[in-house]
């Protein structure tokens, strides 16, 4: 793969400072300077942490990253940021389709449907797809009650969901129940299932004894135990 020319598809990236865009704008730094990888990133004006709008095309850290079309309103607002999810989405379904190029396509579950919509592009002009799965979508849904099961726009989206994961190239998950999950709704994938855990920054942050850490030490919790967590606390982790 390496020697492969990599697109990735992520609706949030560099400048946003919002956990998913951390996470693959780390990652593809990594890549293209320590591996010679040669990314392009297709991503969405930023909405989340900043809004200031970019230029059609910027370079950081070696990474060509190409905003497209698409609305920035603020996401904490729902009806904004359904907006920015169908700007976003329909920006890329139209490069992609024009798009001659024949690299790997990368992408995620945010907005939910994009990789539907990627899927079945990737599937019509033959180009390998690899489907990164931070959440579980529809049936995370499901779960908090918060959809029917009986809904025909369910029905229908879990049906398209399983098409995609069909057409994926591979599947990453992040969670071992995840994987046991993709593989109880699609047991002949099982083969191009990954599990490959969440990443950090190994310099920025990195084990050290307990009685040493400096937040242990200036709020005087070295009796204490603690419990630390990481990220957003959202319905998921209620």
């Amino acid at each position: 793969m390496l020697n492969q020319k990599v697109l990735l598809i992520s609706q949030v990236f560099y400048p946003d400072e919002v956990a998913v865009a951390n996470l693959f704008t780390n990652l593809c730094s990594v890549l293209v300077n320590q591996n010679g990888l040669d990314i392009d990133v297709w991503c969405a004006q930023p909405s989340y942490t900043i809004r200031e709008r970019q230029p059609k095309k910027k370079i950081y850290n070696g990474i060509n990253i190409y905003y497209l079309i698409s609305t920035n309103f603020p996401k904490d607002k729902k009806l904004g940021r359904l907006i920015n999810f169908i700007t976003f989405s329909s920006s890329v379904f139209f490069r992609l389709i024009f798009s001659g190029k024949e690299e790997i396509v990368i992408s995620h579950t945010t907005p939910p449907f994009l990789a539907i919509i990627i899927g079945c592009i990737c599937g019509i002009k033959k180009r390998r797809f690899i489907y990164v799965m931070l959440d579980i979508f529809p049936d995370g849904l499901l779960r908090l009650k918060m959809v029917s099961k009986h809904n025909p726009f369910v029905i229908i989206w879990k049906r398209w969901h399983l098409r995609t994961l069909k057409r994926c190239y591979k599947i990453v998950v992040i969670g071992r129940d995840m994987m046991d999950w993709v593989k109880s709704i699609f047991p002949e994938g099982s083969e191009k299932i990954h599990f490959i855990p969440l990443w950090q920054d190994d310099e920025l942050i990195k084990p050290i004894e307990f009685k040493d850490n400096p937040f242990v030490e200036r709020n005087n919790l070295r009796d204490n135990f603690i419990v630390q967590y990481s990220g957003n606390m959202g319905l998921w982790n209620k």
